[in-house]
């Protein structure tokens, strides 16, 4: 998953759990991370950083310094890759649900990006444009 292997925030002495959720976010919070949390909550990130301890301050931390680049959006996309795997159709599903969302928030004037980067994520997964060996040798590089 969208897990951290250099540059760890987490730590196995961590003790304190978050949740962290739209409504707990500051006001100040800007749109580019807030759309990062949202992807991270949506792709079972958060959970599994939970699962692993890592405190609200360390994810927060670790988040706050990086954009939304083709990195995150190719390991979220390997998530979807390996969940297809487990359980088939499971992209194809989320794929519409999410062009619905898309439509529904253009149609209500709402923020789009959380549902434009998701729709994004999801068909570069469909289109096995993202390799499950070595995320960083340049045939696998995501151009989004």
């Amino acid at each position: 998953g969208l897990g951290f292997t250099q540059g760890s925030p987490c730590n196995s002495d961590a003790t304190s759990q978050y949740k962290i959720t739209v409504l707990t976010l500051p006001i100040f919070f800007p749109q580019e991370l807030m759309t990062v949390f949202q992807l991270l909550h949506w792709n079972g990130s958060l959970k599994a950083m939970r699962e692993r301890q890592c405190s609200r301050q360390e994810v927060l931390a670790h988040y706050s310094h990086r954009a939304l680049d083709d990195d995150i959006r190719h390991q979220m996309a390997l998530d979807w890759v390996s969940r297809e795997q487990s359980v088939p159709g499971a992209l194809s599903r989320e794929l519409a649900s999410t062009e619905r969302e898309l439509d529904e928030a253009r149609l209500a004037g709402k923020e789009l990006r959380f549902h434009k980067e998701k729709k994004d994520i999801l068909l570069l997964a469909a289109g096995q444009n993202v390799s499950t060996t070595d995320p960083a040798t340049p045939q696998n590089r995501v151009q989004v």
